[in-house]
């Protein structure tokens, strides 16, 4: 998957991929932090706080806590893409890792599939699939009209 070239790094690339690989590891180190002590995530949605409508991204969160107590299931029943969203996390920051121990580049085979345009349309309209089928659920069940209603928007607007 991962294969060394002969491209030598400069130290403010080192430099740059250090603190790229500090932002990619925080949500693991911070998803397995909280999910084995006693303490509580402290990050919530402002979006679903102000509206009491959740974001596209509500639910990663729980979704990589579940994924380190390593419930599978119960990860997917807080955001479908979770599972996606945190191997990616663990090999972009493998990815890094050698880069910064070899101080050189290293080639892999998922950056053409990055890359791809196509690749990244699919990945954008999935998601946005995923979200429109959640809000959907919740008009249906009658929880996001509620949850408007009860947030601090919507006790602005029902005035």
């Amino acid at each position: 998957m991962f294969q060394q070239t002969n491209i030598k790094l400069s130290n403010s690339e080192i430099k740059i991929r250090f603190f790229q690989f500090l932002l990619l590891t925080s949500p693991l180190i911070g998803s397995y932090f909280f999910s084995y002590s006693i303490y509580k995530s402290p990050f919530s949605c402002p979006i679903l706080a102000f509206t009491g409508i959740p974001c596209p991204s509500c639910g990663l969160t729980r979704s990589f806590l579940s994924l380190t107590r390593g419930n599978l299931w119960e990860s997917f029943s807080y955001h479908l893409f979770g599972l996606i969203i945190y191997s990616s996390l663990i090999v972009f920051s493998l990815h890094l890792l050698l880069e910064i121990f070899y101080k050189k580049k290293v080639k892999n085979k998922y950056n053409t599939f990055i890359n791809d345009t196509k690749i990244k349309y699919l990945i954008l309209v999935s998601f946005i699939i995923y979200y429109v089928f959640k809000l959907l659920y919740l008009q249906i069940n009658g929880d996001l009209l509620n949850n408007f209603q009860h947030s601090p928007l919507g006790e602005i607007l029902y005035r």
